[in-house]
């Protein structure tokens, strides 16, 4: 259901924004999820839509402008912190405009 994989890819980055790790399997390893338990690249929302597509409250998160790839690309704790907000935010937008 689209709503939760929302809600759980909230949990997850506000974790990331919080920690500033470059380890998304960091946070899912510490809720007790492992190996084939791990939604396809660590995403909810990709497991949800089978990829990304225009549909993803993310839209096309591995384009070079998004806050996803702007974080996967971050060197820094402080940059990484910065883009998981700025994808906190963008869920909660959406979730705001859809009612969820």
């Amino acid at each position: 259901m689209l709503k939760e994989a929302v809600a759980k890819s909230i949990e997850l980055w506000e974790w990331l924004a919080k920690t500033g790790s470059d380890d998304k399997y960091v946070w899912f390893n510490s809720k007790g999820i492992y190996g084939f338990s791990i939604p396809i690249a660590g995403c909810y929302l990709c497991l949800h839509f089978n990829g990304c597509n225009n549909d993803c409250p993310l839209h096309y998160c591995c384009f070079d402008d998004a806050p996803f790839n702007k974080w996967i690309n971050g060197k820094t704790k402080r940059t990484r912190r910065k883009y998981a907000q700025q994808v906190v935010d963008q869920l909660k937008a959406w979730q705001e405009k859809h009612g969820h």
